[in-house]
């Protein structure tokens, strides 16, 4: 037993091979198990049944297509969990010896065999599905799994090759099931020169999945007691042919291609140690990377212990800003409220001095009455007349000189209260100005106390996200090396604080890339870019209401319709980014939006009435509709000319049972 482990971008082209490789009607595939994804068992058993004819083989195409984009749909939704994951699509080829066919006879074995397998690679909490492909030389199982968990972490591939190699061994050592690399039971019955053959074909694979050259294969094989000989042309010098022989016994030699031309001919042996020296470059690149990630991670966490200071620093001037905004507060209450109370006197001080004008009326009135009265007096008798005058005159001189003393107090009252609110007036004005400065104040810490603290939980969220190296992939037999992508520069954060040192600096120049804060930026404001997309009623009024914040976009579009819309800001944070990278979610309702106001259709809408269009097409081919059709054809090319046409008959899509696409 042995397992080879790869990994992919796309879901749909391994659970396609897994589910769609049937050359021949010999052939037979078989989904044997499965977990955390829903299948329709009548699609599973119409895709286990036995296919023997060539019209049995095209509807098998049709039902396994249809079995496999259900699939992928359902790993590309669990995926879709974790975007920091490229490779999201793990493959295991599990292979046994034809020796083991009897015993490979029990399907719930063979499940066994491969969850067995699986647990102790760490492939657990995520989707699989199992199948087996009949009718092959060798019995094996194909495993297809998700790679993100359900929890959205990844599953580790540091190390898989060997850790599957030893894994396989003791799980076929448990089952007494044959072991990579070991004699086989049916060599044992060989000859001893046979044997020898065998054990240095062992040998040999051994020490080329060790190898990245031919000088390091050549130096492992002599460590195992093989000598190893590169044939070359005379005349050109170009190697062509390998040939192995033991060193204690040189007669023991055979070529590579009569050893094993499936991987020890000169062909084969360059391309695995093509494929052995990518997969190292590939893997030494990407512990740069995670080492760079983790140092970049360092420099987050040495930011955030400054930003806490200044964190404190700002919320205690933000709270000491507030206090004295709440004094302004109440000293402008204080003043207010005087002022008001000045009025409530002045109006009651004018009430009063109408009162007192009209007693100073009444007084004059009863001073000419008594005048009045003396003169017919004193016509009737002098003398009487003449006291009479004069008692009346004195007592109304009185009485009108109180009066009108009395209205000019009042008077003077009425004076001194005005001035006081004038003065209160400006004493109200400057605290209104200064209440107004304190609330400015208060509102500038907060914002920027609030700023910060939205960074400081940007960075923790950033810091939170699982950092693991991604398994790679199989390369082309080329040695190729993997494009450079732009990296973050770890200064940007110690410039920021300002204890950045020319010792501390990185060697190499710094590549070109979004600093950490553009990206915040950008992140804190994908709800503003929203919500004005979804208030907008035309292509005119968005970009207007955009231009107006500062940002313009850019639609990317594919044959099926609009994939993407790419955002730029320009100002003191100016940032470009795509929609996608704010998630799957995001991406859609941004593109739904602006097709309501552009009328240009997403193209993840045009795919998916592809589908359904294609589901449609794989649901009547299965239920026999295509042979109704063309039996109605038939019978129309056998009537008369002169016969009327009959109306065509509708086709209706039978729904079926267990809640699947309806085949049935």
């Amino acid at each position: 037993m042995i397992g080879v482990l790869t990994a992919s971008t796309t879901s749909g082209s391994v659970l396609g091979y897994d589910l769609g490789d049937l050359k021949n009607k010999e052939q037979r595939i078989q989904i044997l198990g499965s977990e955390g994804v829903f299948m329709d068992a009548r699609q599973v058993d119409r895709l286990n049944q036995n296919w023997t004819d060539a019209a049995s083989l095209k509807e098998f195409k049709y039902v396994s297509r249809a079995v496999a984009d259900d699939l992928a749909k359902q790993f590309d939704s669990q995926a879709s969990v974790n975007d920091r994951v490229v490779r999201t699509t793990g493959h295991i080829a599990l292979s046994f010896s034809p020796a083991d066919r009897p015993r490979l006879q029990d399907n719930e074995f063979k499940v066994q065999l491969a969850t067995e397998y699986m647990e102790q690679m760490g492939i657990v909490d995520t989707q699989w599905v199992i199948t087996e492909h009949y009718g092959t030389n060798a019995p094996h199982l194909h495993i297809a799994y998700n790679r993100v968990k359900f929890d959205g972490t990844v599953i580790d591939s540091k190390n898989e090759r060997y850790r599957s190699e030893k894994v396989a061994a003791e799980i076929s050592k448990k089952h007494g099931l044959a072991v990579a690399g070991e004699t086989p039971r049916w060599e044992q019955s060989l000859n001893q020169e046979q044997q020898k053959y065998s054990q240095m074909r062992a040998l040999a694979k051994a020490a080329l999945q060790e190898s990245c050259t031919m000088d390091e294969f050549r130096q492992h094989l002599q460590e195992r007691g093989i000598v190893l000989q590169v044939s070359k042309h005379s005349g050109k010098g170009k190697s062509y042919g390998l040939s192995y022989a033991l060193a204690d016994n040189p007669d023991i030699s055979a070529k590579g291609s009569k050893l094993d031309r499936s991987s020890l001919s000169y062909e084969k042996v360059s391309d695995t140690l093509s494929v052995n020296y990518t997969n190292r470059e590939i893997t030494a690149i990407q512990s740069a990377k995670l080492a760079e990630e983790k140092a970049y991670e360092e420099a987050q966490k040495e930011y955030i212990d400054k930003c806490k200071d200044k964190y404190e620093y700002l919320k205690s001037a933000c709270n000491k800003s507030f206090q004295l905004y709440n004094t302004a507060k109440e000293k402008y209450g204080v003043t207010s409220q005087a002022i008001s109370d000045r009025y409530t006197r002045l109006r009651s001080v004018y009430d009063e001095m109408n009162r007192r004008n009209d007693d100073v009326q009444r007084a004059k009135t009863a001073k000419g009455t008594w005048k009045a009265i003396s003169a017919l007096v004193f016509a009737m008798n002098p003398v009487a007349g003449i006291l009479v005058g004069l008692v009346s005159r004195i007592v109304t001189e009185a009485n009108v000189t109180a009066a009108i003393k009395a209205r000019q107090a009042l008077r003077f009252e009425a004076q001194g209260i005005k001035a006081d609110i004038e003065t209160l007036k400006a004493e109200q004005a400057d605290l209104r100005q200064d209440k107004s400065d304190r609330l400015k104040i208060y509102i500038e810490n907060k914002e920027a106390k609030q700023e910060l603290q939205n960074e400081i939980n940007a960075l923790k969220a950033e810091l939170d996200k699982p950092l693991q190296p991604e398994a790679p992939v199989q390369p082309r037999p080329t040695v190729q090396k993997e494009p450079e992508t732009p990296k973050r520069s770890l200064s940007d954060f110690a410039k920021r604080f300002g204890e950045y040192t020319a010792s501390k600096a990185p060697a190499k120049q710094e590549q070109k890339s979004i600093g950490l804060s553009s990206t915040v930026y950008a992140y804190s404001r994908k709800d503003e870019i929203l919500t004005v997309f979804r208030s907008s009623g035309n292509p005119e009024a968005l970009r207007r209401e955009l231009a107006s914040c500062g940002i313009t976009f850019q639609e990317v579009t594919s044959r099926r319709g609009v994939t993407d819309i790419t955002i730029t800001a320009s100002g003191e944070k100016s940032f470009t980014v795509n929609a996608s990278k704010f998630g799957q979610e995001y991406t859609r309702q941004l593109l739904d939006a602006y097709q309501k106001a552009t009328k240009r259709k997403p193209a993840y809408k045009t795919e998916q009435e592809i589908t359904m269009a294609r589901d449609i097409r794989i649901a009547k081919a299965t239920s026999g509709q295509i042979e109704a059709r063309n039996i109605e054809k038939k019978q129309q090319a056998q009537k008369p000319e002169n016969t009327p046409d009959t109306p065509h008959r509708s086709h209706t899509l039978t729904p079926g049972g267990g809640g699947g696409r309806g085949i049935g």
